[in-house]
């Protein structure tokens, strides 16, 4: 047997995956107001191709949800006070609950807690429903356990109606800057609105090294 790889075909698999990854979104989207504020607005209107990485961790999270989905349409997306939430769904009944996926490991969660954006999600979804608590659906990519990984993890996350309520004017706070931005044709504050890890491989990192003569969020 003789075997040579084609990477003209990987490429071309790769760059299919765009156009999922670029399936627009309507503005402003929760999604585009929890991360960085001036990558969202450069996605939105100053794009640059996404990374290979980028695309085949999204056609991950796509696998997952069009396998739960299977035979269903896509929840519609639903507007609460000016931002669009896309909520996803199981066949089983239609609960709503949030998909992740992720090469963390569950050790890392056990220790670290969830992330901090997911949660900011979450709990957007827990107001707009309304309900105090949620479900998430974590598949975990990697991992030196035994059952061996892939392993999918289910839990329900339950909150207090004050810890909604701070987290849904956190995010009017970031509806109106983004709008404003947005209504102004300029892009955000670079190094402003995000947290220090979202500048780590983000395709648009020298883009803000070159507004602002800064390295990176740790020179504010």
């Amino acid at each position: 047997m003789i075997v040579t790889e084609v990477p003209s075909l990987s490429e071309s698999i790769i760059l299919a995956l765009e156009e999922d990854y670029r399936l627009e979104k309507p503005m402003p989207h929760l999604t585009e107001l929890i991360y960085c504020l001036t990558r969202s607005y450069w996605d939105r209107f100053q794009p640059v191709p996404s990374t290979d990485n980028e695309r085949l961790m999204f056609a991950i999270g796509i696998g997952l949800e069009r396998s739960l989905l299977r035979g269903n349409d896509r929840p519609e997306p639903r507007q609460v006070r000016g931002i669009w939430l896309s909520p996803d769904s199981f066949i089983l009944n239609s609960l709503e609950m949030e998909l992740k996926t992720t090469r963390a490991s569950i050790k890392t969660f056990a220790s670290n807690g969830f992330p901090e954006s997911w949660l900011k999600q979450i709990k957007a979804y827990c107001l707009t429903v309304p309900s105090l608590s949620y479900r998430l659906v974590v598949l975990h990519l990697m991992g030196n356990y035994s059952p061996p990984f892939p392993m999918l993890k289910s839990y329900e996350l339950t909150f207090d109606w004050q810890e909604l309520q701070d987290n849904w004017e956190w995010l009017e706070g970031r509806r109106d800057a983004y709008q404003e931005f947005i209504l102004s044709e300029t892009p955000p504050d670079s190094f402003t609105y995000n947290e220090d890890w979202e500048c780590t491989n983000c395709r648009y990192l020298l883009r803000c090294q070159a507004r602002t003569g800064q390295v990176g969020p740790k020179a504010k």
